[in-house]
């Protein structure tokens, strides 16, 4: 893309030549240049100066600073194309949006990155919490009426008195591993907290899950995330749903570049 632009840019360049100047003392003299620059383009050209002259004064998110991590925004005005050729208008507005694209690229890659590392702590918050909070789940059955909800069986083997929990639901079909259905169920334990080495029971009711639970072609597993303790802490935090979306968004737009990444952070646990 980035090649394709700069022919683009120097094709032009010549196509335009280098007589005329814009001028931004009014904005009739404003419309007279960039209507000129327009007489002196045809098709794909013409269009994409369009684009990127009206994108050339947008506001745009400056680099990030690491003394000052706050957002910083700057925008440019039309006044700053005045004296240049009309040339040189067109190779400054598409070099603009190529600048911006840059910066919104570094952007993605820094979040990418910041994103599978939490994606990976996830993971393993997971892969422990199914071993410290070992989760059974089983139909609960009426004679005549058939499953009527789910029960819930929680062993705590943490050194963790637990107040709070979410319990995450995932139907997963036994012959190719893929989760067909996810659900969560949040418990506040109130002013009866689980203590360390004793066992919480409970039940829900979820369609879907009950259709399922009994169907040799798909398996039914639960663990605990987003624990808070007796003292207020989080502990097993999952990666939120918002963070998870932007994540799969941005590995499918850089894949190559995540490939990098996982090979500088590794591999999930599970």
């Amino acid at each position: 893309m980035k090649n394709k632009l700069l022919v683009l840019v120097a094709m032009t360049i010549l196509m335009v030549g280098c007589g005329e100047t814009f001028d931004a003392s009014t904005d009739n003299l404003i419309r007279v240049s960039y209507n000129g620059i327009l007489e002196t383009l045809e098709g794909e050209e013409k269009e994409q100066f369009k684009r990127q002259y009206q994108f050339y004064t947008e506001k745009y998110e400056l680099p990030q600073d690491p003394e000052d991590p706050g957002i910083d925004f700057s925008q440019n005005d039309i006044e700053s194309l005045h004296g240049l050729t009309y040339g040189e208008v067109v190779s400054k507005v598409a070099q603009h949006e190529q600048y911006v694209a840059d910066i919104r690229r570094e952007k993605d890659l820094f979040m990418l990155r910041e994103f599978h590392g939490l994606y990976l702590d996830s993971r393993e918050k997971i892969l422990s919490s199914m071993k410290d909070l070992p989760v059974t789940l089983e139909p609960m059955e009426a004679k005549f009426l058939g499953p009527l909800a789910i029960k819930a069986e929680l062993d705590n083997n943490t050194e963790y008195t637990i107040r709070k929990f979410s319990l995450e639901v995932s139907v997963v079909q036994r012959s190719t591993g893929e989760q067909v259905y996810s659900t969560t169920v949040f418990a506040d334990l109130g002013n009866d907290p689980l203590p360390p080495g004793y066992s919480y029971t409970s039940s829900f009711g979820d369609q879907k899950v009950q259709e399922v639970i009994q169907d040799k072609n798909h398996s039914v597993i639960g663990y605990l995330a987003n624990v808070i303790v007796d003292d207020g802490r989080l502990v097993y935090a999952k990666m939120d749903e918002s963070n998870f979306l932007q994540y799969v968004s941005l590995k499918r737009t850089y894949p190559e570049e995540f490939k990098d990444i996982k090979e500088e952070l590794g591999e999930p646990a599970i």
